[in-house]
């Protein structure tokens, strides 16, 4: 009974250690060099692990939500249909006093329609974050993808700086985490040694 108990203890441990390995494995950030003019140079994309996910845009310059009213712009791009358009994108954008986040769905064909607003904060002058929710987009396979971009118009950039991150390509996020199957070998086997019957004696 003591070897089971102490595999048990074992599966748990290794279990727990697994588990944030797992829950970060398949997010992958993107980093970008300076290679562009205005405040929206990105240096840096970090998606969250949570549910909806976090994407997290930390520039070169540290900038104010006056200095990108009506002339800055960050966006996530997302592809979910699998084909080589992006269907929809969040949009970061300022009203002069405030950053507004909403999601928004890219026709081909018609004209693009809002689907609703998303969430956006900041923690400094050179980071914004905004959060997407994924069951706000029609995804038909097991997997998305994205790259996010930044438009910024001013006497430096008077036909408007644009950074793509990452320069090319897009990155792959699957919508369901790896499960970790743990497997066990040899199980152990209890064999029960049955007490021997003490000989009954004939009396005298």
């Amino acid at each position: 009974m003591k070897r089971v108990l102490l595999l048990v203890l074992f599966v748990v441990l290794t279990v727990a250690a697994l588990v944030p390995f797992f829950a970060q494995a398949s997010h992958q950030n993107a980093t970008d060099p300076n290679d562009v003019q205005g405040l929206l140079d990105v240096r840096r994309v970090h998606v969250s692990p949570e549910r909806p996910p976090r994407y997290t845009f930390r520039t070169f310059r540290r900038w104010t939500v006056a200095e990108v009213w009506d002339a800055g712009y960050l966006l996530v791009h997302f592809d979910s249909f699998g084909n080589q358009h992006f269907d929809y994108y969040a949009l970061v954008r300022s009203n002069g006093n405030e950053l507004l986040g909403s999601l928004w769905r890219d026709r081909i064909r018609r004209s693009d329609y809002k689907v609703g607003n998303i969430k956006v904060w900041r923690t400094d002058r050179e980071r914004v974050t905004v959060r997407v929710p994924l069951d706000r987009l029609n995804v038909r396979r097991a997997y998305y993808r994205w790259y996010a971009s930044t438009l910024f118009t001013s006497d430096v950039c008077p036909h408007t700086c644009i950074d793509r991150i990452p320069d090319g390509g897009a990155i792959e996020e699957p919508l369901v985490e790896p499960t970790p199957t743990i497997t066990v070998t040899p199980t152990p086997t209890i064999t029960v040694t049955p007490t021997p019957t003490p000989k009954k004696t004939k009396s005298p």
